[in-house]
């Protein structure tokens, strides 16, 4: 009975592609270091595994913030903190317009849909909106939602009133 409520699922393979086509650069597929053959750990950048039909190359990496359904919306701040020896990612960030808004798809997978080629039992697809990191040592990527993104800091307004849209305030206005 003790692990009757234990939330933690095992086997499950998490895929980032990070997309700078829209600025013209490359797309990077990167999945965490657990090898689908073995079940066991790889060795980083050296193994490489084809899903979705893409390759992607087994790179140490951590992801958090993904709160879903939280009142309070400094809970919910998406980021994935790569392992960045050599300083590799920062500069693929560095050369592709300091990765901002470029797109981040996270896809989940249980590791006997990577081994059968199902689709992931999770996609979520984020924006770069900054990094940070310590040459040598780490790289944290900050996202934001598709709908969340825009550099311009807000959104145009629609104005919903009575004229355009019928029946809108009817019973309060009576």
């Amino acid at each position: 009975m003790s692990n009757l409520y234990n939330t933690e699922i095992l086997n499950v393979l998490e895929f980032v592609t990070l997309d700078f086509s829209a600025t013209g650069g490359a797309e990077y597929n990167f999945v965490n270091t657990i090898n689908p053959e073995t079940g066991g750990e790889a060795i980083p950048g050296s193994s490489k595994i084809t899903y979705l039909g893409r390759e992607f190359i087994s790179y140490p990496f951590e992801t958090g913030g993904y709160t879903r359904g939280s009142i309070n919306t400094d809970d919910v701040k998406p980021g994935i903190t790569f392992a960045d020896f050599d300083f590799v990612m920062g500069a693929i960030l560095e050369a592709n317009n300091d990765g901002m808004g470029a797109e981040v798809t996270r896809h989940l997978a249980l590791l006997e849909q990577v081994r059968d080629g199902l689709p992931p039992m999770q996609t979520d697809r984020y924006m770069i909106t900054s990094w940070s990191g310590i040459e040598g040592v780490n790289l944290e990527i900050e996202l934001s939602t598709l709908v969340d993104y825009n550099p311009e800091g807000e959104f145009p307004g629609i104005v919903i009133d009575r004229v355009g849209y019928p029946g809108v305030g009817s019973a309060i206005q009576r």
